[in-house]
């Protein structure tokens, strides 16, 4: 795992239980891909390098067996109840010194359908002077989010008994950037969410 000269890294969260969903998400398929998979390989296509992946207990294991063979790093949160920032924080930490002193894009596996191109815009909002940058689509906020190096400092600066949102409000206003990619936008918290877009059920383990 390396960082690009002038590249982004990228931080995909894979820690959450998926218990509203009644499933391991990052294990679910799109097409017979895991979503987990179909994410990192969007980010990388986007021309995020390095991409760290966070995990934890009980898929972590086979989160990283479905990854096998892909040029990641990956990183364990022991207690991802503490929220989705101990997860950012991890996965930051996790890129390394130069990579995180560039932009990083936090990336969510339940969100298949998001295109390269929405990472790009949201990197290029970046070089025009945005603190942050984050998606929309029909007036709706979506993800992932991407960072500026110095809201990348201020994340991991934040108070670890705070929210992502409270870090990411820390490090700078949040530009809003409009796409037109309706998979920033999507909600697969739930059984008929996944199967509404036409995502298959996963094994844990």
């Amino acid at each position: 795992m390396s960082a690009r000269d002038g590249a982004a890294g990228a931080v995909l969260l894979a820690a959450g239980r998926s218990s509203r969903a009644g499933t391991a998400k990052a294990l679910a398929t799109l097409a017979g891909e895991p979503l987990v998979v179909r994410a990192a390989r969007t980010l990388a296509a986007a021309g995020c390098a390095p991409i760290v992946v966070v995990t934890a207990a009980p898929h972590a294991a086979a989160i990283e067996r479905a990854l096998c063979g892909t040029p990641l790093g990956y990183v364990r949160n022991p207690d991802p109840d503490r929220g989705m920032l101990s997860s950012a924080r991890l996965g930051v930490a996790a890129l390394g010194g130069t990579a995180r002193r560039r932009p990083v894009v936090l990336s969510l596996v339940d969100h298949p359908h998001v295109a390269a191109s929405t990472i790009a815009a949201l990197l290029g909002a970046l070089r025009g002077g945005a603190a942050a940058a984050r998606p929309t689509y029909a007036g709706r906020g979506g993800h992932p989010i991407a960072l500026s190096a110095p809201a990348v400092a201020a994340l991991l600066q934040a108070d670890e008994h705070g929210t992502l949102r409270e870090a990411l409000r820390a490090g700078g206003p949040t530009l809003d950037v409009p796409v037109d990619d309706p998979g920033v936008a999507e909600d697969l918290d739930t059984p008929e969410a996944l199967a509404a877009a036409g995502v298959t059920p996963g094994r844990g383990g």
